[in-house]
Order: C-alpha cells, then structure tokens, then sequence
C-alpha cells in the first residue's frame, strides 16, 4: 500500500467514526435530558477513539505499526541485505586483490594445514595454487626454514622478520614477514607469511658496491702514479729522466681525462634529456662501417689486425650517427684489443626485419667464460683485470654502447665461446 492511499483510507474512516459518534451522542443527550453536555463530550472522545482504532487497523490490513517502528524495521533489513552483498563482496575482492600482489602470500592453519597461497607465492616456490591447498608444509616440501620459522611464531605468537636463503635456490634472497593470526583470547589460531624476492635489489646494491670500489680503484692508480712521479720530477736535474717523468705524468693525466670523460658520457646516456640529445639523422650503414675503420687503422696495425666488413652499400638507418660510431668503435678497439695478433675482425650491418637492424663485431679470441656475459656491461667490470690494465681502456665502454643501443630504442646482445670468439650485436630500430 502506498503512503497516499493509506492517508485518504484513513480520513475516510475517521469521518464516518465521528459521524457516527455525533449521531449516537445526539440520541443520548434526548434520552438523558440532565446530562446533556458533559455526557456528549465524554462519549464523543470515547467513540471517536475506539472508531479511529479500528480504521486504522482496516487500513493497515489488521495490524498498526507506527512510522518509528517501521523505519527500524526497513532500516534492519536493508543493513541485513547490504552486510550480505558487502560479505560477498568482500570475500570476491579479497580473492582478487591477493591474486594481483606482487608480493607472495601464505596462510597456514594452526594444524599446519596450508589455507591459501597466492600466485605470487606459487611462482616464488614453483607450485601450482590447486596442489597445495589443505595440504601440510611437510606434504608439499616447503622450505624447512620457512615451516620452522612459521611453526616458531604459532608458537609463541609473535610476529617475526627473517631475510632467508631458500634451499632450492640459493642464489635468490627472499624477505618474509611471519605474522600470527590471534582470537580474542591472544592464542595463535594460524600464521600469515608475506614474502618478498629482494634479488634484484640485493644485486643492485652489489653493483653499487663494485663500482665505488672500482672507480675509487681506477681514479686512485693515475693520481698516484701522477703524484708519484711528480715528486721524482721535482727532485731531478737530469732533463733526461725528467723527460721520461714528464712522459708518464702526462699519460696517467690522458687516462684519469678519458675515465671522467666517459662517466659524464654515462651519465648523461643513463638519464638522457631529449631536448640536449642531437638529433636524428638517415645514414648509409656501410659509411659509417668505413669510417669506424678508418679511426681504429693506426691501432689495427700495430697489432697486425685486418677488417673485413660485410654490409649492403643501400643498407640505410635512422639514428644519432656520432653515438653510433662511438658505440662501434668501442666493440671494434675491444676486439683490436683483446683478439689475437694477426687475426681479422669482422664488421657487419644487416636487415634482422623489416624493423630490425642488426650491427656486430666479431674477433677470433678466446672467448669470454659464461660467468662473464651477465656482468660484462656493468661499468668497470673486467674479466681479467690485468690484461685490461695492460691494453689500457676505462673499463667504461660496453656500458656506454649498451646505453647507447637504448638511447635508440635498442638492445646489445653478445654471443661467446671458448674456441669461436665473441660476437658483440647492436640491435636497433630501423627508424628510432
């Protein structure tokens, strides 16, 4: 029923009630002749009362319940409705949520019986999410120290923070948060493990550490050399050695120029600004393969070291053509460098796609060992650290041609064996 009919019903019952009380009233003040006004008022509220009550309850089908009432009432089901979507709703999005998060999730019961695990955490172990669930850490073959240390926090009911090892991979350093799941009488009813693959945040920093011992190392051996032979040259007469003194200083001034040089080169590589990059330009490959073998002439020929260069003379690429020969001419004096005497070194330039240019160096050396090629762009990593003391070099170049590659949209790929030698690639955009 609507509020408006209810209203109109109502008004039409209360007007006959009184109509009808008014007749009755009027039939008793004739009957009665000495009580005829306070009588009629009396019966009149007395009538009208009992006829209202029971108009309204014809008009709400037999029962009133008055407007506060009935407000509790709707109010209560529609929290009730609301608590049971909100529930459900809840539950859905609590699902969705831990099926997103990067960071791994374990819920064991206090039986040790595994309640859910997250795809972050299945991929983190190498376990598939349908096999592990009301399974026991034991049945599945969970780490040992994460079953102990979790089988410690429901223990103790005290939530714990350990960066482990995990056995199966001990390479990768994973951080786990235990926490206990309390009632309300503060004993441990399961624990939740949150773990986090810090791998390649530990890697970083390790890098960081490597390159701040090396560069100290790389500044500190010209300055010394440099302070070194400048008290030696102050102390001489003989303008002989003074010369040879004189010759060293300058040469250790050439090296500590080129490795400040090159780390403002890398440094404005790493974090390049668009608007200060030069701009890009269309260049044939097969000049710019010249012209690299052309810088690196003097030096081939000390060492006795031929080029040989494959390319399509058509073969065209858009890019920064000074960053590009800089980053050639590295891969090409490593190879001069670090080939055998009397060996070729072989430039190449091809389409790998309709998108895709491919630019390599390959020598005929040694090769590099497998545990070198993940590490060899890090900026003055080297794989024989008196071999490259000897050739010289700042131990910055393969990361400047890496960021080059990317300057250009691109990627450096380098290929090695023991006995073929070592093919360095540029791979980058047609157009970029």
């Amino acid at each position: 029923m609507t509020p408006t009919h209810f209203s109109r019903r109502t008004a039409r019952a209360i007007l006959v009630a009184q109509a009808c009380a008014m007749v009755t009233i009027a039939v008793l003040v004739w009957m009665t002749q000495g009580v005829g006004w306070p009588l009629w008022v009396v019966c009149n509220v007395l009538l009208f009362s009992m006829a209202a009550s029971w108009a309204l309850s014809r008009a709400t089908g037999g029962s009133f319940v008055t407007p506060n009432k009935q407000i509790e009432a709707t109010s209560a089901n529609v929290n009730r409705d609301t608590e049971s979507v909100f529930v459900s709703g809840t539950n859905h999005d609590l699902e969705v949520m831990l099926r997103v998060m990067r960071t791994g999730v374990i819920m064991l019961g206090a039986d040790g019986c595994i309640i859910n695990m997250n795809r972050a955490a299945c991929d983190l172990l190498g376990y598939e999410p349908n096999e592990v669930l009301g399974r026991t850490c034991e049945d599945i073959e969970l780490d040992g120290v994460l079953c102990s240390r979790a089988a410690a926090t429901l223990k103790q009911c005290h939530p714990k923070k350990a960066e482990l090892a995990l056995s199966a991979s001990p390479s990768r350093r994973i951080q786990v948060h235990f926490e206990p799941l309390s009632d309300s009488l503060g004993i441990a009813r399961g624990v939740i493990m949150l773990l986090d693959d810090l791998t390649h945040i530990r890697r970083l920093e390790q890098m960081r550490s490597d390159f701040a011992a090396n560069v100290s190392h790389e500044l500190r051996t010209p300055i010394t050399s440099i302070q070194g032979y400048a008290e030696l040259l102050s102390q001489e007469m003989d303008e002989g050695s003074q010369r040879g003194y004189a010759e060293v200083i300058e040469r250790n001034v050439r090296r500590l120029s080129a490795i400040i040089e090159d780390l403002l080169a890398l440094s404005r590589l790493e974090d390049p600004d668009p608007g200060q990059l030069p701009e890009h330009e269309m260049f044939r490959m097969a000049v710019l393969l010249s012209d690299v073998m052309r810088s690196a002439a003097d030096e081939a020929h000390s060492r006795q070291i031929n080029f040989e260069m494959k390319c399509d003379a058509d073969l065209q690429c858009m890019g920064i053509r000074r960053l590009l020969e800089q980053a050639i001419g590295n891969l090409v004096v490593n190879a001069i460098r670090y080939g055998p005497e009397s060996s070729t070194v072989t430039l190449s330039a091809m389409k790998e796609t309709d998108h895709l240019v491919r630019i390599s160096v390959a020598d005929c050396g040694s090769g590099i060992a497998d545990e070198h090629l993940d590490r060899i762009f890090e900026r003055f990593y080297r794989v024989d650290r008196g071999r490259s003391r000897e050739v010289g070099g700042t131990g910055l170049g393969l990361a400047i041609v890496k960021h080059i590659a990317r300057v250009h949209g691109g990627e450096v790929e380098v290929q090695s064996g023991r006995s073929t030698g070592t093919v360095f690639s540029i791979v980058i955009p047609v157009t970029t």
